[in-house]
């Protein structure tokens, strides 16, 4: 674990007012302590240590291929310098220990307990909460139609790897459908069209952006078209686990 990183992450989100229009989201500027930010970007991995998220079994075969992963599993981490290796597992582990784990649901608690309050939204079955984190690369061609997560996602945590200020438009963006009252439990992407963007998220350097999951919590991303843009993002996502399955995640 990093301490004094956690101590910063945990003051710089705690300071941070929660937003619920149009879903409950935050947006945190200078997320990372600035020395250790930059040591972030100068250990990213190198391409070819990432994978298409579609050969990992998170997606479809059919999933756009210009997604790529870093899992941040053993069998990736062993693919690395040991250097490298040993500064994204402390990472990783920094964010998927308990006390994060934690600090992030009551942070977002209200929205979260009104979700699983709701019949229609609420896990069948047993669950716990897991948590989650990897690096994804999105290079030239990428684009996310609106959609919400799947039911299982609890919270997502997108934070922006950017490396200058000057691709501020690709970052994240919400959306309201057309169609009044349209909700969707999770899981399809649909077309740009059929609904109204109403803000971005800018894709600026270390920012972080987290939102909680709800049938009307619409995002996506706008195509990255220039051959040169890519977005690096570190992931962090609470899940609802089986209770079943709980004992390989990390949870409270």
């Amino acid at each position: 674990m990093f301490p004094d990183v956690y101590a910063h992450i945990t003051n710089a989100i705690g300071a941070t007012p929660v937003i619920n229009d149009p879903f409950t989201h935050i947006f945190v500027r200078d997320v990372f302590p600035h020395d250790f930010y930059q040591e972030m970007l100068a250990k990213l991995p190198e391409p070819a240590k990432y994978q298409a998220l579609a050969d990992v079994g998170h997606v479809s075969d059919d999933y756009n291929r210009s997604r790529l992963i870093f899992s941040g599993q053993p069998q990736h981490l062993g693919l690395l310098q040991p250097e490298l290796a040993e500064f994204w597992d402390k990472l990783f582990g920094t964010l998927q220990n308990t006390q994060f784990i934690n600090f992030i649901h009551q942070k977002f608690g209200d929205a979260i307990n009104g979700r699983f309050a709701n019949p229609e939204t609420a896990l069948e079955g047993e669950h716990l909460i897991g948590a989650e984190s990897f690096l994804i690369r999105d290079n030239a061609g990428y684009d996310l139609g609106p959609h919400t997560d799947s039911p299982a996602k609890i919270v997502s945590s997108l934070f922006y790897l950017a490396a200058d200020e000057d691709h501020a438009h690709l970052g994240t963006s919400f959306y309201t459908p057309n169609q009044e009252g349209f909700t969707c439990p999770g899981g399809p992407y649909y077309p740009f069209n059929q609904f109204k963007r109403t803000r971005t998220a800018p894709y600026l350097p270390n920012t972080l952006l987290a939102f909680v999951k709800t049938n009307g919590a619409f995002h996506g991303v706008e195509n990255v078209g220039n051959p040169k843009d890519r977005r690096d993002i570190l992931f962090f996502d609470l899940k609802a686990v089986p209770a079943a399955v709980a004992e390989s995640w990390v949870t409270p």
